[in-house]
């Protein structure tokens, strides 16, 4: 039996009642709980606030938190300090406690600092364990004190229940929320991913495939109908797919499943296939094994990938790294002639002038005539080899001049047809419109004398000989220009013949100085590589096409050109070489060609005056009273340059002309080959009749400054 008076009371269980079912109705939120019981709380007890507070040793936290405040002008009380230290009081309470006014007690104290005088704590406990606590702060007395800890008292243990349940149902809530979130993001991770392996295989063109052997079911990623062109209704079926595969790859591909499946490591191939379309794709393909504990292959998983591009452009670099590289050793063998041809044609010119002097002092029928003779034409041919050498090494000495490629191929046919002979017949195809373009005459009778030979010599026999021009736009594109073409527009020069032709090996060194398939003693093997220096001198390109037996055809392209063409003739050596009585100041720092070339220039009828170097050529031109018409020169000496003696000698001499002369590459007396408009130049070694010429062309020419060389 209850030994609380107000047990009994009707009105007192009709309140516990309704209370109960209020909370029962709200004991699913601890905040909406504790809302609606500090305000029920209040107007039962006519407290000036109460404060609901939850425990959250559920969770075996040593923490609280203040659940509600009523009213809520006290709102301060649910992050005060005294709330805090209250509630620490509070847990540790078995019952019910009432702090009356003037109590010395902690909790007294901390209540009458905020202002309360007599105050109620309900602790709330499920068995020993606290979940929360129940104040009541500022009773107006303890008239209804009674009843309303009766109320309290009867539903302490529900509310501490209906509080602690609360509180899992809202931590339950918020995992439940928590792990929602995460499925989702989960979902969403998943879904991306999803998305990216697809944009990551379409941009790999990379596909996907399993076979459940067991089951029979073979599955393809969406990509991987891309790849093999086929729609998603295709079938794929045994038969299907060696269809679409390269009839040329079936026998191989079926060798390598038969092998996996019977070895069970994995594969990594390469096979071609021909899509629907017709278009041929390369493939690479990687392919796992799974096997039960019998070692029954049970699965089969692997992966496709569209590499025909990256095919494409490992042939592409691999061509143009073999471009290279023959570019790189074509200029190496360049420098190497250019190195060599200073010396040589100094003792070249040692050779041919100390010769013609000995066969001008010789009577024809002297018996060493005929000696003499030959070592002139050996002495010739070198030079000839030389100035070929020079020409594939692009360090020939060029005047170029404005040309109509048309004109300039239609004035040298006759001596093209005395050159192959009577058994070809050679065919003139002249472009329409054709463009201008801009080089040394010379070169241009160089290029078409060597092809015609080289054709001539192909043929063998009876054939043609056709030689066509027209205009040419490179493009970045185009598969046969060297890479350092650069695209523009290009006049052509295509010379072709139907004889034996070539094999790529042979194809691959044609443009090699020496390098010949002619008999020993039939050729020198410069031909083709003074072709190949003189167009690549004059910023072209040249391509050759050739299958064994199918003829040649050879393709240079020079730069287009807007300027008026010039119509070139060359000034022919007179039979009786041109003499004459002016002075020349001659320099020259190696001895033995200065006393060559002084009795050359005597021999003309020149006056000489002869010096070594330029420092005897200052003082011999500082000494002589009389007129000196002409500076005859070399370029390269110790101490100063024939270009730096020629300017100090114009500031005391200004009518003075001047001719150059040198054994040394181009690039010395030339802006890259090129000379300047009526620089007068000789290239050593040359003969007495070209030094005759060079000479009156030298002293009628128009004075010019000194070149920057």
């Amino acid at each position: 039996m209850s030994t609380n008076p107000h047990h009994d009371d009707p009105a007192f269980a009709v309140m516990t009642l309704d209370l109960l079912v209020k909370v029962l109705i709200r004991a699913e939120h601890p905040d909406e709980l504790g809302e609606f019981l500090t305000e029920e709380i209040r107007e039962l007890s006519g407290a000036r606030c109460v404060v609901f507070i939850e425990c959250l040793n559920c969770e075996a936290e040593k923490k609280h938190r203040v659940i509600s405040v009523n009213p809520r002008r006290c709102s301060t009380w649910a992050d005060s300090t005294a709330a805090h230290r209250l509630y620490e009081i509070i847990h540790q309470l078995p019952a019910a406690r009432l702090w009356r006014p003037g109590e010395p007690s902690a909790a007294g104290e901390i209540l009458r600092a905020d202002g309360f005088e007599l105050s109620q704590a309900v602790p709330l406990k499920v068995g020993a364990v606290p979940v929360g606590a129940m104040l009541l702060l500022g009773l107006p007395d303890e008239t209804h004190l009674d009843s309303t800890m009766c109320v309290l008292d009867a539903l302490s243990s529900i509310l501490a229940l209906v509080l602690r349940n609360a509180f899992l149902y809202e931590k339950q809530e918020q995992l439940v929320r928590e792990r929602t979130r995460e499925l989702q993001a989960a979902n969403d991770s998943l879904r991306e991913s999803e998305r990216a392996l697809k944009k990551a295989q379409q941009i790999g063109c990379l596909g996907s495939w399993e076979w459940d052997i067991a089951g029979g079911r073979l599955t393809w990623s969406d990509e991987l109908y891309r790849i093999w062109g086929v729609a998603k209704d295709f079938a794929i079926t045994q038969d299907n797919l060696v269809s679409l595969i390269h009839p040329d790859d079936r026998a191989a591909n079926a060798a390598m499943v038969a092998e996996m499946l019977e070895s069970g490591a994995d594969v990594r191939f390469e096979f071609r296939i021909v899509r629907a379309d017709g278009a041929p794709r390369t493939l690479l393909q990687i392919v796992e094994v799974s096997r039960d504990a019998a070692g029954k292959a049970t699965h089969i998983a692997g992966i496709m990938q569209d590499i025909t591009e990256r095919k494409q452009a490992e042939a592409e670099r691999e061509k143009l790294e073999g471009q290279l590289l023959q570019a790189r050793k074509m200029e190496a063998v360049g420098q190497l002639a250019g190195g060599v041809a200073h010396d040589f044609n100094n003792m070249l010119q040692t050779v041919l002038g100390t010769t013609e002097l000995l066969l001008s002092a010789t009577a024809p029928d002297d018996p060493r005539t005929t000696d003499l003779n030959e070592i002139m034409n050996a002495a010739r041919h070198s030079a000839d080899l030389t100035r070929q050498l020079l020409a594939f090494a692009r360090k020939q000495t060029i005047a170029p001049k404005v040309l109509d490629l048309n004109d300039t191929v239609g004035d040298m046919l006759k001596m093209l047809r005395r050159l192959i002979g009577e058994d070809i017949e050679l065919l003139w195809k002249p472009g329409a419109g054709l463009d201008l373009i801009k080089m040394d005459p010379s070169q241009l009778d160089q290029i078409l004398a060597n092809l015609a030979v080289n054709a001539r010599d192909a043929i063998a026999g009876v054939g043609n000989l056709t030689i066509e021009t027209g205009n040419a736009e490179i493009h970045a594109d185009y598969s046969h220009s060297p890479p350092e073409v650069l695209p523009g527009a290009y006049v052509m020069l295509a010379v072709s013949d139907d004889g034996c032709g070539m094999t790529p090996e042979t194809q691959a060194r044609i443009f090699e100085p020496f390098f010949t398939t002619k008999a020993f003693g039939q050729g020198t093997g410069l031909g083709l590589a003074t072709v190949y220096g003189i167009v690549k001198q004059n910023n072209g390109f040249i391509t050759v096409d050739s299958e064994p037996g199918q003829g040649t055809t050879f393709k240079i392209y020079l730069p287009r050109h807007t300027a008026t063409a010039v119509k070139t003739t060359e000034t022919a050596i007179p039979a009786e070489m041109p003499t004459g009585r002016e002075t020349v100041l001659l320099v020259e720092d190696e001895v033995p060609l200065l006393h060559l070339a002084c009795r050359l220039l005597v021999s003309l009828g020149y006056t000489v005056l002869s010096a070594d170097s330029p420092g005897q050529a200052l003082r011999l031109a500082g000494e002589y009273a009389g007129d000196i018409h002409l500076l005859m020169t070399d370029v390269v000496m110790p101490g100063m340059s024939g270009r730096d003696l020629c300017k100090q000698l114009n500031a005391t001499r200004p009518g003075m002309k001047c001719l150059f002369m040198s054994g040394y590459t181009a690039d010395v007396i030339a802006h890259r080959g090129v000379l300047d408009e009526g620089l007068q130049y000789i290239q050593k070694p040359f003969l007495k009749k070209s030094l005759a010429k060079k000479l009156r062309e030298a002293l009628a020419a128009a004075a010019v400054s000194p070149p920057n060389f």
